[in-house]
């Protein structure tokens, strides 16, 4: 069974999307409300020369969980054409350059017009393990290969390099003190607080 076909069996609204001849999956999910996710479709496909730390984890499809406020049709509109082509991407790069992508991972935001992003210091995508879909995209194990999925999350330019300085853990622990998962949302604050906007919050 391939993996399009357990996808079509265990979500709802299932659907292969074409964008200039690239193959995209869109589904929505039950268990939780106004959840659209967007995935790749044949990343899994390609073995990724993962680090030897990381042998199990050769296989994975790269999704977006989309904003709460969106709906179906916004994913086709002009300006979030993005999403498709940062997908595409990011998947290109592994193949191409015949490296892989793992949780803690990031990706510069440069080439990307998007007015989701406009006025705002997004600058990275950071590679996750499922927050908010764990119970919901758990790794599915064929007998040749295990295929996860991984999220990817916008990181403001101070949460970067918050990461960058700390580590992934430490910026897990961030997100998770303040509940941002891989849903997106345009509207967020940034998790890094600066010690004025702290000393205004006591």
């Amino acid at each position: 069974m391939v993996i399009a076909d357990i996808l079509k069996k265990n979500f709802d609204h299932f659907k292969e999307i074409k964008i200039q001849e690239n193959t995209f999956f869109y589904f929505e999910c039950d268990q939780l409300p106004d959840t659209r996710i967007l995935m790749t479709s044949g990343l899994s496909e390609f073995k990724m020369n993962v680090h030897e730390k990381h042998l199990g984890e050769e296989h994975a499809e790269l999704f977006f969980l989309l904003p709460v406020y969106w709906n179906e049709k916004d994913v086709f509109e002009k300006e979030n054409e993005w999403v498709f082509s940062c997908l595409l991407k990011i998947q290109q790069h592994v193949q191409n350059n015949n490296t892989w992508i793992g949780n803690g991972h990031t990706f510069l935001m440069k080439e990307l017009i998007a007015s989701f992003f406009k006025k705002s210091t997004l600058s990275h995508f950071m590679v996750s393990d499922p927050i908010e879909l764990k119970q919901i995209l758990k790794p599915i194990v064929l007998e040749e290969k295990t295929i996860r999925f991984l999220a990817l999350i916008p990181l403001y330019r101070n949460e970067f390099s918050f990461k960058e300085a700390r580590g992934t853990f430490k910026m897990e622990e961030k997100l998770s003190q303040y509940r941002v998962t891989e849903k997106m949302d345009g509207f967020r604050e940034s998790v890094i607080k600066s010690r004025i906007s702290r000393l205004f919050k006591r």
